[in-house]
């Protein structure tokens, strides 16, 4: 035992164990687990034993493959679709396994915001969550990759709170339902190789969704990150394209634009030369961000820029304007565009 790569037990010197193993190991099966050898005197005699390291969920998974395979002598037929159901059985599993932890960390916080139950914040990161884990997996089962959709499921999780729960009753329990309906979704096919077929109808009346919204149709079948944005937020939703898309264009209009305070602006001046600021204003946001031509422009941390640098600039330009005329109008759209750009400069 003494020459042997097991390290000794503290608190017993008859177990030694090999600590020095590349974690986590392959099976047999393909999947991963985390297993140390293991060793025991007993008697002067060394007997060597296996310890596997698992989650309950996958624990559950192990016993179910050893019952339908390896304790099955009669299974002959369908091998190739046995394994595949429990490959996608396990992968339900992990993303369980993964809530779960979630969730018991949001538990932990919980005392020290003295809450009960499920709330905003711990919806949006189930649901942000959930998201990234789908599109993670159907990405795979579709095209043989991915890549890092955190961000945009962030932004989905945003636009389905503000879209459904932000003013709605019994927010918990259908928070809870929608939870569930992501989790469904695993089973239903997401193809990310089509193109998205063109849905189009009338346009709201605001200058933001007028510019925003075609400008989105051409993207989602020319470039491949708003594609597969778009096909996940269709994927989630029971309504028409059109309809999804102006709803999005009117949640990030609320993130960029607090409808009351950009109500309240220009108070110095007539209605009509207020409400032409505003439509001005309005029109320079929505042309940089086609301008600038990158999903980054939907992600939280740019829209918080972007609304801080808007709200800035025109809180400074209501403040300063008593009497409108063509020339501080355009002085201030020039400023506000050359403000707006310079956040995706860095």
């Amino acid at each position: 035992l003494h020459h042997t790569p097991f390290c000794p037990y503290l608190n017993d010197p008859t177990l030694r164990l090999d600590l020095h193993m590349p974690q986590p190991q392959i099976q047999r099966n393909g999947f991963t687990i985390y297993r140390i050898d293991g060793v025991i005197s007993l008697h002067q005699k060394p007997i060597h034993f296996e310890l596997q390291i698992k989650s309950l969920v996958h624990r559950f998974w192990s016993e179910l493959e050893h019952t339908l395979i390896y304790k099955n002598n009669e299974f002959l037929v369908n091998d190739g679709f046995m394994q595949a159901m429990l490959g996608s059985i396990r992968d339900s599993l992990d993303l369980v396994d993964h809530q779960m932890d979630v969730m018991c960390e949001q538990i932990a916080k919980q005392s020290q915001r003295n809450t009960i139950g499920i709330d905003e914040g711990l919806f949006k990161q189930l649901c942000a969550s959930s998201i990234n884990e789908l599109v993670n997996r159907k990405m795979k089962e579709s095209v043989g990759y991915t890549y890092d959709f955190r961000k945009d499921a962030s932004i989905l999780a945003q636009y389905i709170y503000i879209r459904y729960f932000i003013n709605g009753d019994q927010n918990e329990v259908r928070m809870i339902e929608f939870l569930k309906y992501l989790q469904e979704l695993s089973a239903h096919q997401m193809d990310f190789r089509s193109p998205l077929p063109a849905d189009e109808g009338p346009l709201p009346e605001d200058v933001m969704s007028q510019l925003l919204i075609p400008y989105w149709r051409k993207k989602m079948n020319t470039d491949y990150e708003w594609h597969t944005f778009f096909t996940v937020l269709f994927a989630i939703q029971s309504g028409s394209m059109q309809e999804d898309l102006v709803e999005f264009a009117k949640v990030i209009r609320v993130l960029l634009i607090q409808p009351s305070w950009f109500a309240n602006l220009f108070p110095s001046i007539l209605k009509q030369e207020g409400d032409q600021c505003r439509q001005v204003a309005q029109e320079v946001l929505a042309r940089v961000l086609i301008e600038v031509d990158t999903i980054e422009t939907i992600h939280d941390e740019k829209l918080f820029a972007l609304m801080e640098v808007f709200r800035k600039e025109l809180d400074q330009f209501s403040k300063d304007t008593t009497q409108l005329d063509e020339n501080c109008l355009q002085q201030f759209e020039e400023r506000l565009r050359h403000h707006l750009t310079a956040q995706f400069q860095s």
